[in-house]
């Protein structure tokens, strides 16, 4: 599907439906090119992957375990990258030299100049939330086949108030899927 397409994004919604997770780990997943999910997401799948998963796993462990597992999954195709949003941070997982940091930073520029213009109300302030798995996010995960340079993060500015963030994240990791084919 990916050779046909170029590039083809999977954006994972939350769903409680099993029959859904098997069908996007099995047989979406292993053909993206990339795929877009947020905390809750990840957890979700992490649930359906991981027998040890517990709710309180450091959410990077939890990423770079969930690569590993997709990576596995794709077989001989090249292991999808990954876009994961969450409040204050973008980053890309991609162990397959897809991504062009420059690229990603430059979307992920334009994606947080566009939220703040769109969705700010004359009292909104910018600010900047602290993830707090940042100082580890970007380390080289060696059992999860993750090299160091792999993984690259933007911590955007953030507003409160905001008029709306349906939608927000998943709109901002396909964007940043289209800024890598630009």
């Amino acid at each position: 599907m990916a050779e046909l397409a170029g590039w083809l994004h999977f954006e994972i919604a939350y769903t409680p439906v099993l029959a859904v997770h098997s069908l996007i780990l099995d047989d979406l997943l292993p053909h993206a090119t990339s795929v877009g999910l947020n905390e809750v997401e990840l957890g979700l799948f992490a649930k359906d992957i991981f027998a040890d998963y517990q709710e309180t796993d450091a959410c990077d462990v939890t990423l770079k375990r969930f690569h590993a597992a997709i990576a596995q999954r794709a077989g001989d195709h090249p292991a999808p990258a990954i876009f994961f949003h969450t409040a204050g941070l973008y980053c890309s997982v991609d162990t397959s030299n897809r991504v062009d940091h420059a690229a990603f930073a430059a979307s992920a520029a334009r994606a947080e100049a566009i939220i703040i213009k769109s969705r700010s109300t004359p009292e909104s302030k910018p600010f900047e939330k602290p993830v707090d798995f940042a100082a580890t996010l970007c380390n080289a995960c060696p059992e999860c086949g993750i090299p160091e340079g792999a993984i690259f993060a933007h911590y955007p500015k953030l507003i409160a108030p905001i008029t709306s963030t349906v939608g927000l994240g998943d709109t901002i990791s396909s964007a940043l899927a289209v800024g890598m084919m630009l």
